[in-house]
């Protein structure tokens, strides 16, 4: 504020001094008076910058709650993982089962060894199944 009184002071004096110019310095000291000011910042380090213990907190429980969801994550994806791979192996099992036991009946109902078959449940009764020789 120091500076612009020093120039209004000064504008004043020009103008007390040569009356050509008073209405041009009148017009611009007016400017001058009204302009804002502008705060004189002082410098600023931010290479280092310390949090205050709320918003430290704040960030330190939030990194928290990541590092235990993280991990509970990949707790879960391992263990979906174990079940994933212990119910493919029962569907083999299953599998392997079901193809036995269709080998074992079809001798039993002298099924054509040469031929294929598939399994159909029956019109009548749909617990009950049948082979059906599929047309070559």
């Amino acid at each position: 504020m120091a500076v612009l009184d020093k120039l209004l002071e000064i504008l004043d004096k020009v103008k007390d001094d040569n009356p050509e110019l008073a209405e041009k310095l009148s017009s611009v000291a007016e400017n001058l008076e009204n302009e804002p000011e502008e705060e004189i910042q002082e410098e600023f380090d931010d290479s280092y910058l310390v949090l205050n213990a709320e918003d430290s907190d704040k960030i330190l429980s939030l990194d928290l709650d990541l590092d235990k969801s993280i991990y509970s994550l990949g707790a879960h994806v391992r263990d979906m993982e174990l079940i994933k791979k212990s119910l493919l192996s029962r569907v083999e099992d299953l599998k392997a089962e079901i193809e036995s036991q269709s080998k074992i009946l079809k001798e039993k109902y002298r099924c054509d060894p040469g031929a294929q078959y598939k399994v159909e449940r029956t019109k009548e009764n749909n617990k009950i199944l049948a082979f059906v020789k599929k047309k070559d």
